[in-house]
């Protein structure tokens, strides 16, 4: 993902997110991002070049999920965990495995990071897609309250990457 692509990514995220119940992320926090974990932020196109979809990670703790809205400024030296951020595809894409090649690139990249354990918030009835892919809900215990932003159903899911 390049600063070139974020038109179309936050356009891509306003219509996968039309009818969240939060808004959508700014492009300051895709930069933050882009910044920190350049390989592990990533862009699917077609073969004009048109982005289709987006995937936003970044090494990060276990079960402390990022604030929404929130740059990270720099990442914690211990991390070992591989936050996945955010991952969508445009409606126009739908049903062509876009997520599911930006997810295999992205965790291939975790893996060589020497990230174990991989992390996310699912949200909008997402949980049973990350399901699929190994990802199980973790209560945060104290924590929990942090997924209030993410909307009503949000859950904290983790898996080890082995």
């Amino acid at each position: 993902m390049s600063a070139a692509d974020l038109p179309c990514v936050m356009a891509i995220q306003a219509e996968a997110y039309a009818a969240a119940d939060f808004a959508p992320e700014q492009p300051a926090v895709f930069r933050d991002r882009m910044a920190l974990a350049p390989a592990l932020c990533l862009v699917a196109c077609d073969a004009a070049g048109a982005v289709l979809g987006y995937l936003l990670s970044h090494p990060w703790l276990e079960a402390a999920p990022p604030a929404l809205h929130s740059a990270l400024g720099r990442l914690p030296a211990a991390a070992s965990c591989w936050y996945l951020h955010d991952c969508a595809v445009a409606a126009r894409a739908h049903g062509q495995g876009m997520a599911a090649v930006l997810y295999a690139r992205a965790l291939a990249q975790a893996r060589a990071q020497g990230l174990v354990q991989g992390a996310l918030v699912a949200v909008g009835g997402a949980a049973g897609y990350w399901r699929r892919l190994g990802y199980a809900t973790r209560d945060l215990g104290a924590g929990q309250s942090k997924l209030a932003a993410y909307g009503p159903g949000a859950a904290y899911m983790v898996r080890a990457l082995d």
